[in-house]
């Protein structure tokens, strides 16, 4: 890709909106083109190839939001506090943005390998490592850290996806699409040794 200029930085927001709305196969580089005021060579001169920029939106919103929950990994705290606010930050913006949650779905459907690769590398990598590091500290008889992380955020994106139908399925799964209490729920199971009473009434 060419280097990032201001055109570039247009084309790709406008792209993160097309491909939310339409998804890949749906989304077109003519009504791109058309929406941002460019020609369609320009969008290949940027971007290369349709499947290199939607990549590129993917890993850009997926940085965007890596870099809100690392932050959690640095605040003042223990590390049970640390690990509470980053599971927390990823269920909220997973429950608040809409077009985070349809990119994440889409990846997951797609299995695309060379998207995955890439947002994995520059959205996930660092601050999954970084918090396995935590859960080893909090069980150091495990040392399966970095397993259980995924494990936590995995569970975290399905409860999201499958409790904003809770209405649907029953009444009583209404309560549990909070993202505090989904967060506590979810270390409760992966941290069973770990207590966790008390640590969704701290200030976050």
């Amino acid at each position: 890709m060419a280097k990032m200029n201001k055109r570039a930085a247009e084309i790709l927001r406008a792209a993160s909106d097309l491909f939310a709305d339409k998804g890949y196969e749906g989304a077109s580089i003519r009504n791109l083109a058309a929406a941002v005021g460019v020609s369609i060579p320009t969008i290949y001169l940027y971007f290369g190839s349709k499947r290199n920029l939607y990549d590129e939106v993917c890993a850009h919103i997926f940085s965007e939001h890596r870099a809100a929950h690392a932050a959690n990994l640095d605040l003042e705290g223990d590390d049970r506090t640390r690990l509470y606010r980053y599971i927390l930050s990823i269920a909220t913006d997973l429950m608040s943005d809409d077009r985070y949650l349809k990119f994440a779905h889409r990846e997951m459907l797609e299995q695309n390998a060379s998207g995955l690769k890439k947002f994995s590398r520059r959205a996930f990598h660092d601050a999954v490592s970084r918090a396995g590091e935590i859960c080893d500290r909090l069980s150091p008889e495990r040392k399966d850290g970095y397993v259980r992380i995924y494990v936590a955020v995995t569970l975290i994106f399905g409860l999201v996806s499958t409790l904003r139908a809770g209405k649907y399925l029953h009444p009583g799964l209404n309560k549990m699409y909070n993202a505090k209490n989904m967060t506590k729920h979810v270390l409760e199971q992966m941290f069973p040794e770990v207590n966790w009473s008390g640590v969704d009434r701290k200030k976050h």
